[in-house]
């Protein structure tokens, strides 16, 4: 969580301007994008997909 935490604030870092969105969206946002990352990086680079 803490991961997703700081990918969340560096994504909000990299869009500029007011967002309403709180720490635990932010915390969320970081989450999905780290699960987004890593499956197309699987599917790039021929990995495999686990959880």
């Amino acid at each position: 969580m803490i991961v997703g935490l700081i990918a969340g604030f560096i994504a909000r870092a990299l869009v500029p301007g007011p967002d309403p969105m709180g720490w635990l969206g932010t915390m969320i946002l970081g989450i999905v994008g780290s699960f987004v990352g890593g499956t197309l990086a699987a599917l790039i680079f021929g990995g495999t997909l686990e959880l």
